[in-house]
């Protein structure tokens, strides 16, 4: 008699899309400046902030535009984007550039449009799929209303730093 056992196990399965090559080469050390331009500065301080509590990523608010990695700076034209990120040169300096279409938003849908525009800072991609939306920052469409990382998003952070 031959018993045969099969195990179960569950399928391991992540949503985050990473690109390395937006690394930042020391992520503890990323100062932010936020232009004077920028409406709802405190919405965008508490969007960056938010992923301050993982272990791999630090920032601090710069007040000098010159010795900073995510600049934030403000544009009146408006592209249908709320925001936009931009990789300027090396990987180290990315500049977020709000539009007009941030100003109509709910202060939690500020913070998150930040907090998900620091993700890519950080080397994440926007995700579209339907099935994982809800459970990331990194939705490519939509809001979730809530303004910090998920865990999925969490682990592409591990996975690249």
């Amino acid at each position: 008699i031959t018993l045969a056992l099969t195990i179960a196990l569950p399928a391991i399965a992540y949503g985050y899309s990473l690109d390395p090559s937006w690394k930042y080469n020391d992520p503890l050390t990323v100062s932010v400046y936020i232009s004077s331009s920028v409406p709802y500065s405190s919405d965008v301080a508490s969007g960056y902030d938010n992923w301050d509590s993982l272990p791999q990523v630090q920032t601090s608010r710069s007040y000098n535009a010159n010795y900073t990695e995510a600049y934030f700076t403000y544009s009146s034209v408006s592209t249908g984007a709320i925001a936009e990120t931009s990789l300027i040169g090396s990987s180290d300096w990315k500049q977020i550039t709000i539009r007009p279409e941030f100003k109509t938003l709910t202060s939690i849908q500020r913070q998150e449009t930040v907090a998900h525009e620091m993700g890519h800072c950080w080397g994440l991609n926007d995700i579209y799929n339907s099935n994982l939306m809800d459970e990331t920052l990194m939705r490519g469409i939509g809001f979730n209303n809530y303004a910090f990382p998920y865990q999925d998003d969490k682990n592409g952070i591990a996975a690249l730093y």
